[in-house]
């Protein structure tokens, strides 16, 4: 099957939102702190996704090649299965188990006698 020429494949549009970070960022026409990744998702068709994962690319001192535009659709791919995890129902069932085991190790602690101290911070003068 051959691929139509007037629509770029996914992989050359996130080789085209690099480059056009990349440019930005080395002209100094944004910075990292202010960068808004949405405005360049939304022009180069490509899922939002955070900051922090564009960064390596950003400080690189060549342009950005197909193999780093390839890496960063990887990590991408890597953190939307993982935020799908974080979310999904097994998981949060998962975290109220954990809790439920949590107080009742505090209770069975606390018959014994023990206190049982939570977000607790200490300071230590030296």
């Amino acid at each position: 099957m051959k691929r139509d020429n007037s629509i770029p494949a996914q992989s050359d549009q996130m080789l085209e939102l690099c480059k056009a970070l990349w440019k930005d960022y080395q002209a100094s026409n944004v910075d990292y702190e202010s960068l808004q990744i949405e405005s360049y998702t939304r022009k180069f068709e490509v899922i939002k996704f955070p900051k922090s994962l564009i960064a390596p690319i950003l400080l690189k001192r060549t342009e950005p090649t197909i193999d780093d535009a390839k890496s960063l659709r990887v990590e991408i791919n890597m953190y939307a299965r993982k935020q799908r995890h974080f979310n999904s129902d097994e998981f949060k069932a998962e975290r109220e188990a954990d809790k439920l085991e949590e107080k009742e190790a505090i209770a069975i602690l606390k018959k014994k006698g023990y206190r049982v101290m939570k977000r607790t911070i200490a300071y230590i003068d030296l």
